[in-house]
């Protein structure tokens, strides 16, 4: 599990570095109406998902994100302090630092599953609980977003580190990756396989929001 969680974090490094070089940063003086409205959706969807309200949804949550100020696709958020943590079995700690993450962005995945799992350890089990359930959410997200299979299938991801999670999480081992635009949207194109086969395929992912967003 360790060694599943570095891998994830050296993939993402790796991924953002390709592209840095592309994406402008965005200096915001003054935020925009649309921006404002954007962050008071966000916020809603949290408290409701941390309360376990029937009107969260992680769609809502990852897209309502997308349209704030503090949106950066392509910033690399690591969560080594978190893993560092767990590996020495210092679980106060290890919460500490997801939850850290977690403050700036409430949809990263790899910090709910951290949390989910030190909370575990610390006996906490209906904290375990919420983490596990978001993980679950934002993860089941991206794979009712379509299925992959085509452009006009495409899942949808907002950010490299959501992309490369999913793969993680769904067992899946990046061969190579392609950009590819067509009717004027963008789309990563990534060779994948399973650990335990040979059979490589393709899976397409519409990050036209991020790849916009980075080119303003």
């Amino acid at each position: 599990m360790t060694k599943s969680l570095r891998t994830f974090a050296s993939l993402v490094l790796v991924s953002a570095s390709l592209f840095l070089s592309a994406c402008t940063s965005i200096q915001t003086v003054q935020l925009s109406t649309s921006e404002l409205v954007a962050w008071d959706e966000y916020q809603q969807q949290v408290a409701w998902i941390k309360s376990a309200d029937s009107s969260a949804n992680f769609t809502s949550l990852r897209e309502s994100f997308s349209r704030t100020a503090n949106y950066s696709p392509y910033s690399v958020r690591p969560v080594e302090s978190a893993i560092v943590a767990y590996e020495k079995q210092q679980f106060e700690q290890c919460v500490g630092a997801a939850e850290q993450m977690l403050e700036k962005l409430y949809s990263h995945i790899q910090a709910h599953f951290l949390a989910m799992l030190c909370q575990r350890e610390l006996g906490n089990q209906l904290a375990a609980e919420l983490h596990d359930g978001v993980v679950r959410g934002l993860l089941a997200s991206i794979d009712q977003s379509g299925d992959g299979q085509s452009p006009a299938s495409a899942m949808i991801t907002y950010d490299m580190q959501e992309l490369y999670t999913y793969l993680e999480f769904m067992g899946l081992t990046v061969i190579s990756q392609a950009l590819v635009n067509e009717n004027n949207r963008w789309y990563d194109v990534m060779t994948v396989t399973y650990e335990d086969e040979a059979r490589e395929f393709e899976l397409y992912f519409d990050i036209t929001r991020q790849f916009t967003r980075s080119h303003y």
